[in-house]
């Protein structure tokens, strides 16, 4: 149950290769903005401040769609998206400002020009400019094109001025010296700050170049060791919750690779596991230090403690606990963070919390399968099979195309000694997914049920294909041609099977496992 938004997802976020763009509808910001002046009227939420406004008041319609888990930082388009952050202070100001521009631009192209290029220059900008702000308004541009709409724009004034629209005044600081040390000041000042914002730009550049390459180097060449030396130069250049949230990942590997280890006695195991945690817990930290109003450090850290309580870390499941709350608070329409409660509560063997958490889940977002699945598992557990096999009957009904769906139908089905249905339910999945050895495995058990033996034959030679040197199907096999039951001991094999010897070539299943 350990949720990470993982390296691998991360990875073309960070590169940000060509992809369709996406942003909410225009009743949706509307939604978001009525919402927001309603609490902060004036001054709105603050500058960067949408996607919180997002988290308290998304529509509800919004968790329903493919799109229930993105994080929109900004609405419809980039203009409208400040009169969420900007509030009614920063609606009227966007309202001079294009009102002037338009009047401005009405007056000049009806005027008689003075300089037939000048005129040209002035028109030509301002057509060119009005395109941008039009393009801000329905579409969030980037900071560069964003940047452009005010560069022709001040073209636009610059061609007014030349045709004299625009009245001047010239003060000279010879005669008047303390004006003359003031401005001189003033663009002293801005050139320090300009060549301060450059090296900022810069800094973060560099960071973002040293962060990527560290995506690369730990999901297409593995390697962990320089993947943490270039975050922690990525860090030292633009301190990011981001890139520690990526070291916790890192570390966590570590840890779990340590675990993982055979070969190793368990006193340099413990030695390890006390020089990775405390690191893993400060970057942790960390993260969560750098941005306090980010939900995602705290679904990691309630990810973290809850990965470490079957090792009997003290106080796992209360941090974790209150860090999934954390993240509740601030994006309490989340599904995510409800189903990571709930799975914290099953690790905790609390299947009555659990299901309420699932309840929680599906009133945000009732077509959440994950949070269906993990309620078919708690209901075969509790030996509750019939309830179980309606919950994934609905997630099939919601997910049509997912063939591990109708695997896990199919099983339940198969545990109730329902085979014909079963039959049915891993058929499709095979339609689905041909090499899905895991379903041809039962749908070879249920024809054998159903004294369909040539059939049965049929799909363990195909799982042979995929699965050439496991000695389970050949002995499925040898049994089944000799007109022998294909398992001797069905029951435990059938849950050994399920529960911890998938075959090769399958999409990941989660099935779930009958207790006898």
């Amino acid at each position: 149950s350990f949720y990470f938004p993982t390296m691998r997802a991360q990875l073309p976020a960070a590169l940000n290769p060509l992809k369709a763009e996406i942003s909410p509808a225009l009743s949706h910001t509307v939604s978001i903005t009525e919402n927001t002046l309603k609490s902060d009227p004036v001054f709105g939420a603050g500058p960067n401040l949408f996607q919180k406004e997002w988290f308290l008041f998304k529509p509800a319609e919004v968790n329903q769609s493919i799109f229930w888990n993105v994080d929109f930082a900004y609405g419809v388009g980039l203009i409208p998206t400040y009169a969420v952050t900007g509030g009614l202070l920063g609606i009227l100001a966007w309202i001079v400002f294009l009102a002037l521009f338009l009047w401005l631009g009405y007056k000049t192209l009806l005027s008689s020009p003075r300089n037939i290029a000048v005129r040209y220059l002035s028109a030509s900008s301002f057509f060119a400019a009005l395109y941008l702000w039009v393009f801000s308004i329905i579409y969030v541009p980037s900071g560069v094109i964003f940047s452009f709409a005010f560069i022709f724009t001040g073209v636009f004034i610059a061609s007014l001025y030349e045709e004299g629209k625009i009245a001047s005044t010239k003060i000279v600081y010879v005669k008047r010296p303390k004006i003359g040390f003031i401005a001189v000041l003033l663009l002293v000042i801005s050139g320090v700050a300009a060549l301060s914002l450059l090296l900022t730009v810069g800094e973060k550049t560099m960071a973002l170049a040293y962060y990527n390459n560290a995506l690369v180097a730990v999901n297409v060449k593995g390697d962990l060791v320089s993947a943490e030396g270039l975050i922690n130069k990525a860090a030292s250049l633009d301190k990011r919750d981001e890139y520690y949230r990526t070291l916790v990942q890192l570390d966590f590997v570590k840890i779990s690779n340590l675990i993982k280890q055979q070969n190793i006695k368990p006193e340099d195991a413990q030695a390890q596991f006390q020089i990775l945690w405390p690191e893993l817990l400060n970057n942790l930290q960390k993260a969560i230090s750098l941005d306090k109003g980010d939900y995602q450090n705290y679904l990691l850290a309630g990810s973290v403690y809850e990965a470490v309580m079957p090792l009997g870390y003290p106080d796992a499941y209360t941090s974790a606990k209150n860090s999934y709350q954390a993240a509740l608070a601030i994006n309490p329409h989340n599904p995510l963070i409800y189903l990571s409660l709930a799975r914290l509560e099953t690790e905790n063997k609390n299947d009555a919390g659990a299901k309420d958490d699932i309840g929680l889940a599906l009133k945000e977002k009732n077509n959440y399968t994950d949070a269906i699945y993990l309620l078919s598992q708690i209901q075969v557990n509790e030996g509750d099979l019939n309830n179980a096999i309606k919950s994934v009957a609905a997630v099939v009904q919601i997910n049509p195309s997912d063939p591990t769906a109708y695997f896990q139908l199919g099983y339940l089905e198969y545990s109730t000694k329902n085979y014909t249905v079963a039959v049915q339910a891993f058929e499709r999945a095979i339609q689905l997914e041909s090499q899905y050895s895991n379903a041809r495995y039962f749908l070879g058990l249920s024809y054998s049920k159903l004294g369909r033996n040539t059939d049965a034959i049929a799909q363990f030679v195909e799982i042979q294909k995929l699965n050439p040197d496991n000695q389970d199907v050949a002995t499925i096999l040898a049994n089944l041609r000799a007109g022998r039951a294909p398992i001797a001991n069905e029951t435990a094999a059938v849950d050994q099977k399920v529960a911890n010897q998938p075959l090769k070539a399958v999409p990941e299943a989660k099935p779930s496992t009958t207790k006898k």
